[in-house]
């Protein structure tokens, strides 16, 4: 998947830990291998999402995303009309802020009703 790709939904690797471990934000995908009957957790990444500007989104919660982009904005579950790097980043109403600290990050999310 290209990163900067707005058309698709990605995530960005805000993370990554030796062993198993519990990620703050996001979710967590574990690397684990195998050796006769004992499975090891080699590495855990933190994944975040990662919008594009602009971009509509649906909420999807399927086993590979919790989001789909979609070009039918109406139909969209929200929009994110700004994306501003760093954690403490404001937005204009009716924009709500999402933030993140890794990567410091703000998503000004608006619900589509």
């Amino acid at each position: 998947v290209d990163c900067a790709d707005a058309s698709t939904y990605s995530y960005l690797v805000a993370e990554v830990h030796d062993g198993s471990a519990e990620c703050a934000e996001g979710i967590s995908y574990e690397l684990q291998s195998t050796r006769g009957d004992t499975t090891t957790t080699d590495k855990t990444a933190c994944l975040v999402p990662q919008f594009a500007e602009g971009s509509c989104y649906t909420i999807v919660d399927d086993s590979l995303s919790l989001y789909a982009v979609t070009t039918d904005c109406a139909a969209a579950d929200f929009v994110v009309d700004s994306v501003v790097k760093n954690s403490n980043g404001s937005c204009v109403s009716p924009a709500e802020p999402w933030t993140l600290t890794s990567p410091a990050r703000t998503y000004c999310i608006r619900l589509v009703t």
